[in-house]
């Protein structure tokens, strides 16, 4: 479901605004990999291949490590995840998508 579903629901009164923002929570990813260039590749990827949808929520990313960089993104749905990862894998990128909590 999306992000805008979720809000049109929470309009309407069919889930509370605490029910809203839990599953919002509940839809932060994150890729990591070890260059901030291929992070953004990898969206771009993704999304043009209507795989899933990816939403980065910051533009530029940020370094986590001397050698790993990470943008947090929100994906379309969870379910996702393991085929993002081997479609990536299988195309020689580094990067990697994890849940974040």
């Amino acid at each position: 479901m999306t992000q805008e579903q979720l809000r049109m629901q929470m309009l309407a009164g069919i889930i509370t605004e605490s029910q809203y923002k839990a599953t919002l929570n509940e839809s932060k990813f994150e890729i990591i990999g070890s260059d901030a260039d291929e992070l953004l590749d990898v969206i771009s990827l993704i999304n043009g291949k209507n795989i899933a949808k990816l939403k980065p929520l910051d533009t530029t990313g940020h370094q986590i490590a001397d050698d790993k960089f990470s943008i947090e993104v929100e994906l379309d749905n969870s379910e996702y995840i393991q085929k993002i990862n081997s479609f990536l894998e299988e195309r020689g990128f580094q990067s990697k998508l994890y849940k974040t909590n």
